[in-house]
């Protein structure tokens, strides 16, 4: 976060105006304040604790006793929490004062990496160590469910997709602090949560898949795109969590009855997650979903795969993101026009990218035949066409992108559309490649593109 950000400079003036004799300190939490996430982070929720010495005169709402505020400014989503510092010193009675999960609440304040202090006195060590014992299971896994109870019962895909992100994050903590057993897992960064979900996925391979959800959350939080197709995602992995449950993969195993119990009575009850455990799958039904799933994984590319040609009439820069193990991955976007209109291509092939993208081998009018593309929804659900590892991307650097056709045209059809033009053979000094189309040396006894041997006594010249 920049510290002249002008939204976080608006909400500090606002509180201190109204309440600089009461406040002891403010804190940012949460994914806006993680200066390890990239800037093409999604953040727009905000969250902003004020630890106050007396929280009479905040403002509340009529249906609970919790003091809270929530506005929005220039698109983003603020919520403002009020605590005193006994609030966060003793658990009873912090429960009188906020939503929040306790002692993920302190974790968040106590270490610096989680928070950034704004305003006022800083009051970590004023604040209690947590102990792993002291986690209240049910209620950190319950707040993880609540959002991906809202996902599913969502209609606005966006909304949906952003209340299923938080859903993984929130879980996937749930699993780091469940299953590390020598230390307390003290970190509520998104990326160290990623980190350790991967070492803990390699040793306990029952929650192994756990991971893939992550990552392509992370990828989503990124992008804007889930790889898989977001209901099957979202379908998937609430069976994942609820086959957990069930057969004791968790904190505690539960009889359909005792699950159906802990859905509704958590928070306001979870009727979406009921829902779908009467259409829950065991764990062989599951395994051999996954199975099927990963068998016809060719099968659906093949489905998906989308052979195009056109023209570029517009190229987007590089981004560049962390993945969920840190790692750095890339993609890059650009409008391809064809005789159907124009469309977006989102380029996530590594190989592609630096093959294609570097020097300024594609500008705008460059013709590009796109090979095993898949469909995707994208921005304002508009269709787009993503290349990943699978795919491939050509460019045809033998047309004037301004006099040809908008049509497609196969590798073959560019050699005999170079057979019918008219050249004068006498100042000939390149030969069109027979398996690419690319101009090469006479000379040359491979083409230096695609690697082919070049034919002897090619007839067909063109004046270079």
């Amino acid at each position: 976060m920049n510290k002249e950000d002008a939204v976080i400079t608006i909400i500090l003036e606002d509180l201190k105006a109204r309440y600089k004799e009461n406040i002891i300190a403010i804190y940012g939490i949460g994914s806006y304040f993680d200066n390890e996430i990239p800037d093409l982070w999604m953040k727009n929720d905000i969250d902003i604790i004020v630890i106050a010495k007396s929280i009479n005169s905040f403002p509340k709402v009529d249906w609970t006793k919790i003091k809270f505020h929530k506005r929005k400014i220039e698109g983003k989503e603020i919520w403002i929490g009020f605590n005193t510092l006994e609030g966060f010193q003793k658990k009873e009675v912090f429960k009188t004062q906020s939503f929040s999960n306790y002692e993920w609440s302190v974790l968040n304040i106590k270490y610096p990496e989680n928070s950034t202090l704004l305003y006022g006195n800083d009051i970590r060590t004023q604040l209690p160590d947590i102990k792993r014992s002291q986690f209240d299971f049910d209620d950190i896994l319950a707040r993880g469910l609540y959002h991906l109870d809202k996902s599913l019962g969502e209609r606005d895909q966006n909304i949906s997709m952003r209340e299923f992100s938080k859903a993984v994050f929130k879980i996937g903590f749930y699993f780091c602090i469940y299953f590390t057993f020598d230390e307390i897992f003290r970190d509520t960064r998104i990326l160290q949560i990623g980190n350790k979900l991967k070492e803990i996925c390699k040793k306990i391979r029952k929650i192994e898949d756990l991971f893939g959800y992550f990552e392509e959350t992370i990828i989503y939080r990124n992008t804007g795109y889930f790889i898989t197709e977001f209901k099957k995602l979202v379908k998937e992995f609430t069976n994942f969590i609820l086959l957990l449950l069930k057969t004791g993969g968790l904190h505690k195993k539960m009889t359909t009855s005792e699950l159906r119990d802990y859905l509704t009575t958590s928070f306001n009850g979870f009727p979406h997650l009921i829902q779908a455990l009467k259409k829950y799958q065991t764990a062989k039904e599951f395994q051999s979903i996954k199975k099927l799933r990963e068998r016809n994984i060719n099968q659906e590319i093949e489905f998906q795969s989308v052979n195009i040609i056109g023209t570029v009439k517009e190229i987007g820069s590089k981004h560049y993101f962390k993945r969920a193990d840190g790692s750095k991955g890339s993609f890059i976007s650009f409008l391809l026009e064809d005789q159907t209109g124009i469309v977006r291509v989102v380029i996530w092939n590594v190989e592609i990218i630096n093959r294609i993208f570097r020097e300024g081998n594609i500008t705008k009018n460059s013709i590009l035949e796109l090979i095993n593309g898949y469909i995707r929804t994208g921005y304002k659900d508009k269709f787009e066409i993503h290349i990943g590892k699978y795919g491939n991307v050509v460019v045809h650097e033998i047309f004037s992108p301004t006099k040809r056709q908008k049509q497609d045209i196969s590798k073959s059809q560019i050699i005999e559309r170079l057979k019918s033009l008219d050249i004068n053979e006498t100042k000939v000094s390149k030969v069109p490649c027979h398996h690419c189309g690319l101009l090469c040396s006479p000379s040359a006894k491979r083409c230096p593109k695609c690697g082919e041997p070049q034919q002897r006594g090619a007839r067909n010249v063109v004046n270079h």
